[in-house]
């Protein structure tokens, strides 16, 4: 097609020639703005974007999606207009179910969404957040507070809004601190809004599987009074084997310390026990000159040499052929 083998230069001849191409057969004229060539790649893409926004809206997605996935663009702009209008979409085919016409792609956009907000690091979290309806797409929510570093909000949602409690636990396995399976324990039992009833089952699930991580005394404070000591016999065994594990690599740990401290005070005894006598005829083999009262240099094996000449035969072979080694 001829628009696309014109540059930059006359981009504008292609936004004022390419309009009767997209409406007739917008897919056709998508293409002058996709094509492998360099002519199109290099056409400046928020104009493109602004045009086909105008012209042919159905196909501002599949642009977005072609110039993010095919050629890699990082501009955050980009990423959170693709978002934006997976959003519109979503909602136009809920309203389309609601009216009785459902499409193929009801579910596919959600998924796309879904995975282009686990993939992208390019988009701005808080900017969508606020594109969000307040009911529904709990799980974009939920990704998006993640990204915020709201993680109690996010498993909130998974826990009271979605009752996905393995996605829940995988969750602060993914953003691993001990704090965060205290957070997971103190939604479960003790739910911020009051029509959320505490989850014990999933409490002591939790606690069977990972109570190494969660202090004892949080979870005393937490639990019903009505607990059964029974049911918590998982996790008080994993607790106390890897209290015991701890206390054990604890005594090993001051084991090697006390050993290392013994090691570095025997060297210390034998460095200050190593001493060297500077007579008037002692002599730097080196230069053949006497060390009088210069500065020297003693080698491991007793080698005695002026500093400076230490310092030329770590440049080059001694005058006599020999070598000391190191200081």
């Amino acid at each position: 097609m001829y628009l696309q083998k014109l540059g930059v230069d006359d981009f504008d001849l292609v936004l004022e020639f390419s309009p009767w191409v997209l409406q007739t057969d917008p897919e056709q004229g998508l293409s002058i703005f996709t094509e492998d060539m360099s002519e199109v790649v290099a056409q400046p893409r928020a104009r493109v974007i602004e045009h086909l926004h105008h012209y042919a809206p159905e196909m501002c997605i599949p642009y977005l999606e072609h110039i993010i996935h095919e050629l890699d663009d990082k501009n955050s702009e980009f990423h959170n207009s693709l978002i934006i209008l997976y959003l519109n979409k979503i909602m136009e085919d809920e309203h389309d179910h609601i009216i009785g016409s459902v499409t193929e792609d009801d579910n596919s956009t959600r998924q796309k969404l879904i995975k282009f907000l686990n993939e992208s690091t390019s988009y701005k979290a808080e900017k969508i957040l606020g594109q969000l309806t307040t009911d529904g797409l709990y799980e974009e929510r939920a990704i998006l507070l993640s990204r915020m570093g709201l993680h109690e909000q996010a498993l909130n949602i998974y826990v009271h809004k979605l009752g996905n409690y393995a996605r829940a636990e995988s969750y602060c396995k993914e953003h691993w601190t001990p704090e965060l399976f205290v957070t997971l324990l103190r939604i479960y039992l003790k739910p911020s809004n009051p029509e959320d009833t505490p989850l014990i089952e999933p409490a002591i699930s939790l606690l069977a599987t990972y109570g190494s991580s969660i202090d004892v005394s949080e979870v005393l404070s937490m639990l019903p009074e009505e607990t059964k000591l029974e049911n918590l016999n998982k996790y008080f065994e994993k607790y106390l084997r890897e209290l015991h594990k701890n206390s054990r690599m604890n005594h090993v740990v001051s084991n090697l310390l006390r050993a290392e401290g013994v090691q570095v005070q025997e060297k210390l005894v034998y460095y200050r026990s190593r001493y060297v006598n500077i007579t008037e005829d002692r002599m730097c083999p080196h230069c053949l000159k006497r060390i009088g009262n210069s500065v020297f240099a003693v080698f491991p094996n007793g080698v005695v040499v002026h500093y400076s000449c230490k310092e030329k035969m770590s440049k080059g072979p001694l005058k006599n052929g020999k070598r000391y080694g190191n200081m």
